[in-house]
């Protein structure tokens, strides 16, 4: 009975505040449950499938990482790779959990990451009660955007795994790491982070063992994660798991104009066609407007 309240209750918000697409902000039907329009669900479905450029695994099955990161520890898991292109559906949802603090989109994001660790035999052995912890965003840009995507992501990943969430790491005042080189970012990184007080003999005593999870949303060259990492390391902390929900790879291994993916007795990379790999385009009302889309069958019908 309550479950059927609930249930009336959120679609008779919707129909007042009609939801829209966390990927490309088109309104959504009120009467469907998935945060992504239907376009923009099928590019995200293909662009976990897209193979890493290294292991040639799908990027949810992918542990390559940066050799600063695996210094620290081998364990790591992403959704899918963040590129340059303006089409990417994970670029969209890592973009806008920047700029926007929409409780959708930190569940959608939490979801998508539990499922995935969930499906990955290779962390089978670490314990259910894991600590999640995350990479704190600059003071300054939180006062700016309203939001620290990377907290409130790892707090609702918390709750799906049946873990405790803790806040472990400060962000301290340093320059912005986009505008920065990959050897400016270690040294930047190095500086710009701190291990809270007390947290030391927390990791030696009351959290002796654990395993903690570290998210941050995208992983670039590396260095934020390392540093961050190595604090935690140093002060006790037993094992770490890193997780984002992007990797961004090095433009000389990945193949600019190429969708890698299995094919038996055929090369790995083969430019995007049909039967091979779909090229994911972004306008969404292009495609809603072409013949045979979902938009246009619904409004034949």
């Amino acid at each position: 009975m309550r479950r059927t309240v609930l249930k009336r209750s959120e679609l008779f918000w919707n129909l007042l505040f009609p939801p829209f697409c966390l990927a490309c902000d088109l309104p959504l039907d009120p009467r469907e449950s998935d945060p992504l329009c239907p376009v923009c669900r099928s590019r995200y479905a293909a662009e976990r499938e897209f193979l890493c450029p290294e292991c040639r695994k799908p990027h949810r099955l992918c542990s390559c990482l940066p050799a600063r990161m695996r210094r620290v520890s081998p364990f790591a898991l992403h959704i899918g790779e963040y590129s340059g292109e303006e089409e990417s559906v994970v670029r969209a949802l890592i973009l806008s959990a920047k700029d926007h603090n929409y409780e959708a989109l930190h569940r959608f994001m939490a979801a998508e990451l539990c499922a995935t660790f969930s499906q990955r035999e290779d962390f089978g052995a670490f314990p259910e009660n894991c600590l999640v912890t995350y990479v704190p965003r600059a003071r300054e840009k939180v006062a700016e955007r309203g939001v620290d995507q990377a907290r409130e992501t790892a707090k609702r990943l918390a709750r799906l795994l049946n873990c405790r969430f803790v806040k472990t790491l400060s962000h301290k005042k340093s320059r912005q790491q986009k505008k920065l080189s990959a050897g400016e970012r270690l040294q930047n990184a190095s500086g710009g982070y701190a291990l809270l007080p007390h947290m030391s003999d927390k990791l030696k005593g009351e959290f002796a063992g654990k395993t903690l999870l570290l998210y941050d949303d995208v992983v670039t060259t590396g260095a934020t994660m390392a540093v961050c990492a190595s604090l935690l390391k140093r002060a006790g902390a037993a094992s770490i798991v890193y997780l984002s929900f992007g990797m961004t790879y090095r433009q000389s291994k990945a193949p600019p104009a190429y969708v890698l993916r299995k094919e038996s007795g055929k090369a790995a990379g083969r430019r995007a066609g049909p039967g091979r790999a779909q090229k994911i385009t972004r306008d969404c009302e292009t495609i809603r407007r072409c013949p045979g889309s979902t938009e246009e069958e619904g409004n034949s019908k």
